[in-house]
């Protein structure tokens, strides 16, 4: 089924895009390598080597997130609960088979058989058992990881793999990051 542009643009916010007409990931001017500079694709090479399901990104002014922004970090935590809390509950019958094969090994032998024993003592509804606190408590880790866990290490990571002399790594690079920053940074 092709979706069309225009769902495609009501459905998912504009940075989820890629433009099909920007250049490529490969589009450095030019690199360094052993000592030679290396000429990047052109960007027509670079759209020939594209998969075909990447979508073209919708011309939508004033909807850019600027980074660091809250509403960036609101999209960072909004990515998190959609990634950890709604993958998980979706896998939690799965999850449930898993652990009754932990509790009773002799009953659930294998995960094909501890679906069908699961569904023969406590019919379909079985299956979602403890379903509530799965998606709580993985958006919650997703939502912190992606926002309050990640952004400090990755800022911290970022300077000193791209400032020479910043630091040796995060023990003394993270306290220099905040000490020049602030905490916000």
């Amino acid at each position: 089924m092709a979706v069309s542009e225009s769902s495609l643009n009501a459905l998912l916010p504009s940075f989820l895009y890629t433009a099909l007409a920007t250049a490529s990931p490969f589009a450095a001017a030019a690199a360094s390598v052993g000592g030679q500079t290396v000429a990047a694709p052109s960007a027509a090479t670079a759209a020939a080597a594209r998969p075909a399901s990447w979508a073209r990104a919708p011309s939508e002014p004033g909807r850019r997130i600027e980074m660091y922004s809250p509403p960036f970090y609101a999209a960072c935590m909004a990515g998190g609960v959609s990634n950890c809390g709604l993958t998980h509950m979706t896998v939690t019958p799965l999850d449930l088979v898993k652990c009754n094969m932990q509790i009773d090994p002799a009953k659930y032998k294998r995960i094909s058989s501890g679906f069908g024993v699961l569904l023969k003592e406590q019919g379909p509804k079985g299956f979602f058992r403890g379903w509530v606190p799965t998606p709580l408590g993985y958006s919650a880790q997703g939502a912190c990881k992606f926002d309050i866990a990640l952004c400090p290490m990755e800022a911290a990571k970022v300077r000193v793999q791209t400032q020479p002399g910043f630091a040796r790594g995060l023990s003394d690079g993270l306290p220099k990051f905040v000490k020049a920053e602030g905490y916000s940074g």
